[in-house]
């Protein structure tokens, strides 16, 4: 992972490896393949951290100051796991797209040929102050029929739009995609809340910066968190895979205009519900937070897999990758969703795919030095959510999705994920949806 050598110390404010090596007081660094030994920094005077480590041995200093202003590659050591020439395993390990706990759920094809779609929504059509966050996403691909199915992407441009405040740039590329595949059965999911009973302590549509009490957690969320809990605690703990819920109540306005345009007009798009979940054209909410999660708890990561490393693509907003970190960092999070997807070799085929076309896309890279590098942040993990939600359409599509819905409020929101268990070890089974 390039980066710029700078003083007589190896500061990690800026790096990929920061949620790695922050509370750690011993490491392996890897210099351009040298291992150095370093030693966290001691806090300042006034007792505040300092996000740095120093050199252990002179010779690692010397090489490093020598160095000074040169883009390097970074990388951090596995403790103990010591390979040939003294230099040691780099952490995650090498391993296979998924191990064999990968397969519990059983592959399936739908009983009609399905348009499978994801779509990653900036719900205000990004930040203000913000251009690299005024993107949405979406994914396709078309199962149950004859021959191999192929991934397509397509970024949607907000940014000289006005962020597209009423979705018409997005719905009329969704439109594109589905005008493609007429005839088909579609399922569209969608990374936002798109279900909530109007509060009347509440505003209309949901502020972009919510101040205190303008926003609510639906029947749905709160079910979720209930039997989330439940089933962490049967696992032996969250162990950090829990997702941070965010209330979904009121409904963002953009989101609100697409899912109008939809259901508009004879498009026959239906929200989800236990009633209608067999409709034609179906909308349903993806938590992409929550589908990690599931993934982990039906056993769809490998085992070296932490809650860091699954979510690491979400933590590398401004820090520029080169294409080895994008695969890793796009494998650690998405490899987990072969099995819940419903088809393992089909998803795994999907995932490179995605890969491919990321390190192809011009619009977040740049070339320094002749390498190509790629833009963390948004631009980045709107491509893997989108990915999650394509994930959970294809499950949704194959009848082996999980459902968290409120029985006694159904119109008070659902969130689907990928993979569903009507039994086993869990407190509270996943439900199908």
């Amino acid at each position: 992972m390039p980066e710029l050598a700078g003083d007589n110390q190896w500061w990690y404010t800026g790096s990929t490896l920061k949620s790695r090596v922050k509370h750690l007081q011993e490491i392996t660094l890897i210099v351009n393949n040298r291992p150095c030994r370093m030693r966290h920094a001691k806090p300042g005077h006034d007792g505040r951290p300092t996000h740095s480590f120093s050199f252990v041995d002179r010779e690692d200093l010397a090489y490093w100051i020598a160095l000074r202003g040169q883009l390097v590659d970074i990388a951090l050591a596995h403790p103990g796991e010591e390979q040939p020439g003294g230099v040691r395993a780099l952490i995650p390990p090498q391993r296979g797209a998924a191990d064999a706990n990968a397969n519990q759920v059983p592959a399936g094809q739908p009983e009609t040929v399905t348009l499978c779609l994801g779509l990653d929504s900036a719900w205000f059509g990004g930040a203000a102050n913000d251009r690299w966050s005024q993107f949405d996403c979406i994914a396709s691909t078309v199962i149950g029929g004859a021959g191999q199915p192929v991934l397509a992407l397509t970024r949607v441009d907000l940014r000289a739009h006005n962020r597209d405040p009423e979705a018409a740039l997005t719905s009329a590329a969704i439109l594109g995609i589905i005008g493609q595949h007429n005839d088909k059965r579609t399922i569209l999911a969608l990374d936002a809340p798109i279900q909530a009973v109007q509060r009347q302590n509440l505003p209309g549509f949901r502020p972009a910066n919510p101040g205190p009490n303008k926003v609510q957690r639906r029947a749905c969320e709160q079910i979720l968190d209930r039997d989330r809990r439940a089933i962490d605690e049967d696992a032996g703990g969250a162990n950090r895979w829990n997702p941070n819920i965010q209330p979904g109540a009121p409904l963002a306005k953009r989101v609100t205009c697409l899912l109008n345009i939809l259901q508009g007009d004879e498009k026959e798009f239906a929200l989800w519900t236990r009633g209608n979940r067999a409709a034609k054209k179906l909308v349903i909410e993806c938590f992409p937070a929550e589908a990690i999660w599931a993934a982990k708890r039906l056993g769809g990561y490998a085992q070296d897999i932490t809650a860091t490393y699954a979510k690491a693509y979400k933590h590398q907003h401004n820090v520029w990758l080169n294409a080895q970190q994008v695969k890793r960092l796009t494998h650690d999070a998405l490899d987990g969703f072969a099995g819940p997807s419903g088809d393992p070799n089909h998803w795994n085929c999907m995932v490179k795919q995605a890969i491919d076309w990321m390190l192809k896309d011009p619009i977040w890279q740049r070339q320094i030095n002749q390498v190509a590098l790629y833009r963390g942040g948004k631009p980045f993990d709107d491509v893997v959510d989108t990915m999650i939600c394509l994930a959970t359409s294809l499950s949704c599509a194959r009848q082996c999705a999980h459902v968290w819905q409120d029985p006694a409020a159904p119109d008070d929101g659902h969130i689907i994920g990928p993979g569903s268990q009507t039994g086993g070890d869990c407190v509270r089974p996943f439900v199908q949806a």
